[in-house]
């Protein structure tokens, strides 16, 4: 049973693999459940290919499928060193070791069955640490692995304790309560496991989609595309509680001449510089997005246009002032921004994004490094 549930999982994995977008550690997971069913299969034909190399490579295949699992979790988790693959020396020195007590004591099953059970305890114990390592409610794949992880080292545990203590020694085919328990949990344990490893794969995905559709990639800020989805709600609330709001629209002044003379990586930098003084410089209820290029927009919920007019001018001196320092050279960034404040008429962010261009195009007419209020504002600007 616990071969056929290895085979189908592994062909199940082996076909998931093959998809473009695969998470940290998905290969390792294939590596870990594909070796275990190897050493069953090596552990089940014991009736017809020498015991001793069903003890040898039976046991050293689940061991390093073990050890296997592990490092796909420290992949997953991006603890991952690269040192971390000297721990599969364990498999092949624990299977010398089964031999070693195999020709010395060739009855005795308990001492290899111990060795086996706690070795597999301990990495199952160390797989259960990176899992539980800054997990999220969210992330029920990781928690069907801790789960399953839980009932593998209880399971060993049970089975290296019994078989110390105990006054019978008996084999992994032999009926006992603690081989039928190792079997049974070892199945339970592949099918959790081959379940949650195709769910993290797709919550990964998921999540990784999503920060790909919220987030910018250079800045790190919301995008355009999370703007507008998020615009949807403070319209709602806008129309409902005639609350208003003020949108400013943040432009880097002369930035193309910054890529031109400087090259492309530094104009990044001034993008994170900016950005970052901006996230700085908001409430934390206020949405600060990447617009476009090296524009960015700011809503401010709540704000009427002196407020909105008072920040930004600290925004402005703040950024002019506090020049970019690059090597040993140093760059002084400037911005111009446009305001505009909602009313009963225009609370959309498309129309206050119109409202706000306009200002900021004065902004850049009059001289740049400065804030101007739109047309419906003048009287306040």
């Amino acid at each position: 049973m616990d071969i056929m549930i290895g085979i189908g999982l592994s062909a199940m994995l082996f076909f998931s693999l093959r998809e473009e977008y695969i998470c940290p550690g998905a290969y390792d997971w294939f590596i870990s459940i594909v070796l275990t069913t190897l050493g069953l299969i090596f552990l089940l034909g014991r009736e017809i290919i020498p015991i001793w190399i069903s003890i040898s490579l039976g046991n050293g295949f689940v061991v390093l499928g073990s050890i296997y699992f592990w490092m796909a979790f420290r992949k997953y988790t991006k603890t991952y060193r690269k040192t971390d693959i000297s721990f599969t020396l364990i498999a092949p020195l624990a299977s010398l070791l089964l031999l070693y007590c195999y020709w010395v004591e060739p009855e005795n099953i308990a001492i290899r069955g111990e060795i086996v059970s706690f070795v597999l305890a301990l990495f199952s114990l160390a797989s259960l640490y990176i899992a539980l390592n800054h997990i999220h409610k969210y992330e029920t794949g990781r928690w069907l692995s801790v789960v399953s992880l839980i009932f593998n080292l209880v399971s060993y545990i049970y089975r290296g304790t019994s078989l110390h203590l105990g006054s019978h020694y008996s084999g992994l085919l032999e009926y006992s309560s603690a081989s039928i328990i190792l079997v049974f949990s070892t199945g339970i344990a592949l099918l959790t496991a081959g379940f949650s490893i195709m769910l993290m794969t797709y919550q990964w995905l998921a999540r990784r989609l999503y920060i790909h559709a919220t987030y910018d990639a250079l800045t790190g800020v919301y995008n355009r595309y999370a703007l507008l989805e998020m615009s949807d709600t403070l319209e709602l609330t806008t129309d409902l509680s005639k609350t208003k709001w003020c949108l400013a629209m943040v432009d880097i002044d002369l930035f193309k001449s910054i890529n031109d003379m400087h090259g492309h990586p530094v104009g990044d930098l001034v993008l994170r510089h900016i950005a970052q003084t901006l996230k700085q410089s908001i409430r934390h209820n206020d949405i600060l997005a990447r617009y476009g290029g090296e524009e960015f927009a700011v809503v401010l919920p709540g704000a009427n246009i002196e407020n909105a007019k008072s920040w930004a001018e600290r925004v402005r001196q703040l950024i002019a002032s506090t020049p970019i320092t690059i090597g040993k050279a140093s760059i002084s960034v400037s911005v111009s921004i446009g305001l505009t404040e909602s009313s009963t008429a225009e609370y959309r962010l498309p129309d206050l994004v119109k409202n706000a261009d306009s200002a900021l195009y004065q902004a850049k007419q009059s001289g740049r490094n400065r804030v101007c209020c739109s047309e419906k504002n003048a009287p306040s600007n």
